[in-house]
């Protein structure tokens, strides 16, 4: 599953997504409860669906959509780089949501051939995320209770927020996607805006792509306060070199699931808690100092 991750954040992130507003779909295009049939093409746009109660509405989703645990009963249509169109036509999907940047170019134009409606999905900020949620509750007949989850997103996160802002001490953290080689992740990727709200700053931020891959040198640098590792065994992988950063030396590395923190959903709040509860307490410790 981490490789899978991996190789999405390795696609072509930096091409900007065309935000395709659908909240009304033709009449030819409806079941008889007015609610499209949905093909996700991504795991982040699945959980979504489900969170909003639209579980019901998907036909067919891509490899990796593994939350919720209903979610697994779907028929599989496709990977992250390849589309099944005969497993796709069979489901006869009424609506496709794709992932702009990660597999748009796999569509090919062979959906819109068929008459089968696309639109794209894209959160890059946590208001993104409340905004998507509200777009797939009015797409597929939702809206009240997408309503109230993006409600309770929102306040969850702002409460995190300015619990953080009471104690805030700057502290820098370095992302660890992958250990050999290293990969992190820069501030246009929604992780930075996780950590900037919890009084925490991208030593990365600046670099050129989303998911670069640096050299040793360069962490050393940076001495970054804290590391967030998305993989328990990279923990063992912490020796040698590594022992000449502080955050090892002082075991200042925080676990996050990746489910958690990589996915546009209202999950990378649990995420969120952990960075903000670990640097919180440091921030604490450091004015007592």
């Amino acid at each position: 599953m981490l490789k899978l991750f991996f190789s999405m954040f390795v696609w072509v992130l930096v091409n900007p997504c065309s935000q395709v507003v659908a909240t009304q779909l033709p009449d030819n295009k409806k079941t008889e409860n007015n609610t499209p049939r949905v093909v996700s093409l991504a795991p982040h746009i699945t959980e979504l669906l489900y969170a909003v109660g639209a579980g019901k509405n998907i036909v067919g989703v891509i490899d990796g959509s593994d939350f919720p645990p209903d979610a697994l009963k779907k028929p599989i249509i496709g990977h992250y780089n390849l589309l099944n169109w005969e497993q796709i036509f069979a489901v006869q999907p009424q609506l496709i949501i794709a992932w702009g940047s990660g597999n748009k170019h796999l569509l090919g134009g062979k959906a819109e051939q068929l008459g089968i409606p696309i639109i794209y999905s894209e959160p890059k900020t946590l208001q993104d995320i409340a905004d998507e949620l509200i777009r797939f509750g009015n797409i597929t007949a939702h809206k009240v209770e997408a309503e109230q989850v993006a409600s309770d997103f929102k306040q969850h996160w702002q409460r995190l927020a300015s619990h953080v802002k009471k104690q805030s001490l700057k502290q820098k953290v370095a992302i660890l996607l992958n250990i050999n080689p290293i990969q992190t992740l820069n501030g246009r990727h929604l992780t930075s805006e996780i950590i900037e709200q919890c009084g925490g700053e991208n030593i990365f931020a600046n670099a050129k792509v989303i998911a670069p891959q640096v050299n040793f040198e360069a962490l050393l640098a940076q001495q970054p306060d804290w590391l967030i590792v998305t993989e328990p065994t990279f923990l063992k992988q912490l020796t040698g070199r590594w022992q000449s950063l502080k955050a090892v030396q002082q075991k200042k590395i925080i676990m996050v699931n990746p489910d958690h923190f990589l996915r546009q959903t209202p999950r990378i709040l649990l995420a969120m808690e952990t960075i903000c509860q670990k640097l919180a307490n440091t921030a604490i410790s450091g004015k007592e100092q």
